[in-house]
């Protein structure tokens, strides 16, 4: 090590002890003086998605879709097949093409269809994650259906709850949570219902001056995102709340924490712990809307990728073109843009 290096080593190092008990600044000047990674592209491939307005990417696969078309491609830029189909509303999860008109179909990646479920009158539908929900409005207030990922019918009940504003369904598969628009008084309530998979209800609590836009069940609690505040309920009782400042851009959790990407002036990432503790809070451009997790939580902008770890800012990727999507698959940062597809790794590369 030469003299020049080995002094500014001291010298943060007597910082550090001067600092005493500042993580924050601690961390920092460790990250300002040892951080060399970066993002470097490991392989490239030139594609064409300006067909598509959205794009999904799973397991080395592209699917590109609007409303009346679906494009399958392989990760390296191959145009596998094509679909032309009827105004729709498309879902994709569990490696399925979820296709919603008057019916609901689910078509293969090898372009054929695996299943049906017909003469859907439908008025709206939720994607459950593995679970469509379909909503039609009646005289009691609203009848909800429940098709799972095999085409098969779990739940089909009449609820007198109208409004439906989102649902979701928790990890062991044995409750429905949905959240409903309660204008009945001058003031405009959500109110969080909770059903057995019967769907019997088991409770509901209400949000007051809040509509619901958000529900992530977890194991033992439920997180629930308003258009105000940032809730934490458990067998309908809130645990705790936080107001939320702006716009929400993103929400995750991941590794017992909560990611809340939000949008005023600038952005803002809000990471807490599931007790309500603030850990960190890191201000950004205001171009970030997504949030990626992987070896770092990735934030995603227009023409940037911020990687951030711990509340500090370690990697900042840029790239001319616009980003349509990024995919985190075995330690790869998959980034796509109408022309091409970009493999990245995070390397100790400076």
């Amino acid at each position: 090590m030469g003299k020049k290096k080995m002094g500014i080593v001291i010298i943060m190092f007597l910082l550090i002890i001067m600092l005493g008990t500042n993580d924050q600044i601690k961390s920092t000047m460790l990250s300002v003086f040892n951080d060399t990674r970066s993002l470097k592209v490991i392989d490239e491939y030139s594609i064409n998605l300006k067909d598509y307005n959205n794009i999904e990417v799973f397991d080395n696969n592209i699917l590109g879709y609007n409303h009346n078309i679906i494009g399958y491609y392989k990760l390296d830029g191959r145009k596998v097949w094509t679909r032309n189909i009827k105004k729709s509303k498309i879902y994709i999860f569990d490696k399925g093409i979820y296709i919603i008109n008057d019916k609901i179909a689910c078509l293969g990646l090898n372009n054929e269809y695996i299943w049906s479920v017909d003469n859907i009158n439908t008025d709206r539908t939720i994607n459950m994650g593995k679970y469509i929900m379909v909503v039609t409005d009646n005289k009691k207030g609203s009848n909800i259906r429940i098709i799972n990922n095999n085409g098969k019918e779990i739940l089909n009940k009449d609820i007198e709850q109208r409004d439906i504003l989102t649902a979701n369904i928790s990890p062991k598969k044995d409750k429905i949570f949905i959240a409903t628009l309660d204008t009945s008084l001058e003031e405009i309530d959500s109110k969080l219902f909770t059903y057995d998979m019967k769907g019997n209800i088991l409770g509901e609590q209400t949000f007051k001056n809040q509509i619901i836009e958000i529900i992530k069940p977890l194991l033992d609690r439920t997180i629930v995102l308003s258009d105000e505040k940032l809730s934490v309920v458990r067998d309908n009782k809130l645990l705790w709340n936080k107001n939320i400042t702006g716009y929400v851009n993103d929400i995750k959790i991941y590794n017992e924490k909560i990611y809340l990407l939000t949008y005023a002036d600038n952005s803002l990432l809000n990471i807490m712990n599931l007790n309500g503790k603030t850990l960190k809070k890191v201000s950004v451009e205001k171009e970030y809307k997504n949030i990626e997790n992987g070896e770092y939580v990735f934030l995603i902008g227009e023409n940037h990728i911020l990687a951030v770890d711990n509340g500090i800012e370690k990697i900042k990727y840029s790239l001319e073109e616009k980003i349509l999507k990024t995919k985190i698959e075995n330690n790869d940062i998959i980034i796509i843009t109408n022309n091409d597809i970009k493999v990245t790794k995070v390397t100790n590369d400076k």
